[in-house]
Order: C-alpha cells, then sequence, then structure tokens
C-alpha cells in the first residue's frame, strides 16, 4: 500500500521543503522575490529538470543565494 501511495503522492518530504522554499521566497523583499520567482520560473521550464529531489535541491540552493543577497544589499544614499 505504501508503494502504491509513493507512486501516487510522490516524496512527501520533498514536497515539504519545496513549500518551505516557496514561503521563504515569499518573505524576500520584492526585487528579490521577484528575480528569485524568475530565475526559478525560467529552470522549470527550460532546465529539462524531471527529478524532483532535484528541483527540490535547486530550489533550496536559489533561495539560500537570494537571501543572502537581501542580507548584504546596502542602501544607496
Amino acid at each position: 500500500m505504501s508503494n502504491i501511495l509513493d507512486t501516487i503522492l510522490g516524496d512527501l518530504g520533498e514536497k515539504r521543503r519545496w513549500r518551505e522554499c516557496q514561503a521563504r521566497i515569499k518573505a524576500l523583499p520584492g526585487d528579490y522575490r521577484a528575480a528569485a520567482q524568475a530565475v526559478e520560473r525560467y529552470l522549470t521550464y527550460f532546465g529539462a529538470i524531471s527529478k524532483g529531489d532535484v528541483l527540490v535541491r535547486m530550489t533550496e540552493d536559489l533561495t539560500e543565494l537570494f537571501e543572502r543577497a537581501a542580507s548584504t544589499r546596502s542602501r544607496a544614499s
């Protein structure tokens, strides 16, 4: 039974990790959020990623990259 559910639903841990990344992206400042969503959308459509674990790792790395960039940005005075 577990095998059938895994086939239908996929790995629920990966879905949880992906949703956490999406929440982190939504918490970014506007410009960074828009850029992160655009890069993710581009890679999803044109990156030919067919494995869920690869997509989740990519999203986690992308999220971390934009979080670091947002935390180190300096204001122009």
